[in-house]
């Protein structure tokens, strides 16, 4: 016998009002991953009891399976819009063949973080794949009622271009222990196209302006919906998100001008834009508050700008955040 390796990861949508259950049409996307992190951890208890003996009692038991991980994945200009969806929501499409300036074959789709967010299902495939035997197995692990609970994206000069997004889910199955196990449907799976990221199409823009900020040597953005699983007796877990908190880091050469913005948390426009030719991706945090963090300063070393921020909203934001991405894809 071998042991299965990981082939397939796929992400559906269940539907509104039928949390933790298979879609009834299922259409999942197959998912570009370098890591499934979600499993499926069962929870046991330890009967101590007097029993007549020093070495009595000892009995395991479980209690509930604890559900939830995190899906890592390379940044796409395809993909990245399933994954927003996951966590901000469905989005606003618009047909860019009929916009003022054309452009046939192209949709643009914004996302916002005042929108209610729906609950997926993940689904891997694990098989022997070279000299399989009658013995080896195929082996399908789904996880139902999974609602995101944080993201986080980084870009700099020379890291891996991906994004994290962690989920909570409710239950989790699979083909080995359930006799009648239900594999999610994939007739009508969905294979997008798989545009990377790069580093170099990366471009970040403070304060409103048109002008790239040249100074930056790292940007990372942490995303927090304070997901959590409340158990109950009879459905493993319900899942619900509690807020939606922004924070980051921006860490870049010495800048005057940044520095008293930071020293007194004024409120600037800040951009993170990805674009390669007509695809692109655009986080747009209305109102960003950064802060300092002084180092100490040592014989002929550099003095850094080493900045947090919070990604704040008031009366007049319409969103904290909202991300645009124009690419290819017809609908999320």
């Amino acid at each position: 016998m071998a042991s299965p390796k990981i082939k397939q990861v796929l992400l559906d949508f269940e539907e509104r009002g039928k949390f933790g259950q298979d879609p009834t049409a299922p259409k999942p996307y197959v998912l570009m991953a370098n890591e499934n992190g979600i499993t499926g951890s069962q929870q046991t208890k330890t009967d101590n009891v007097i029993g007549g003996d020093i070495d009595s009692g000892g009995e395991l038991y479980g209690t509930f399976v604890d559900v939830g991980g995190t899906l890592k994945t390379p940044l796409y200009y395809e993909q990245i819009g399933v994954l927003l969806k996951a966590f901000m929501g469905a989005p606003v499409t618009e047909d860019l063949s009929t916009a003022p300036t054309p452009k046939p074959g192209y949709y643009k789709h914004t996302f916002k973080s005042n929108v209610c967010i729906p609950s997926v299902v993940v689904q891997d495939f694990l098989s022997v794949q070279c000299n399989k035997t009658a013995a080896d197995r195929d082996v399908y692990k789904k996880f139902n009622g999974l609602r995101a609970n944080t993201l986080s994206i980084t870009a700099s000069p020379d890291s891996d271009y991906n994004i994290e997004v962690n989920f909570i889910g409710a239950t989790a199955d699979d083909s080995i222990v359930n006799t009648t196990f239900q594999k999610l449907d994939d007739t009508n799976k969905i294979v997008l196209d798989a545009t990377r990221i790069k580093n170099s199409h990366a471009n970040l823009y403070i304060n409103g302006s048109s002008t790239p900020y040249k100074l930056a040597k790292e940007f990372s953005m942490s995303l927090d919906r304070g997901t959590e699983a409340i158990r109950v007796l009879s459905a493993g877990a319900m899942v619900e998100d509690s807020k939606f908190d922004l924070t980051g880091s921006l860490n870049s050469l010495f800048d005057g001008d940044m520095y008293k913005k930071a020293m007194k948390q004024e409120k600037v426009e800040t951009k993170l834009v990805f674009s390669n030719d007509d695809y692109s991706v655009e986080f747009l945090i209305a109102e960003t508050q950064y802060s300092f963090e002084d180092e100490a300063r040592s014989y002929g070393g550099q003095y850094p700008l080493n900045m947090k921020f919070n990604g704040v909203k008031t009366g007049s934001t319409d969103a904290k955040l909202s991300v645009v991405v124009i690419n290819k894809v017809a609908t999320y």
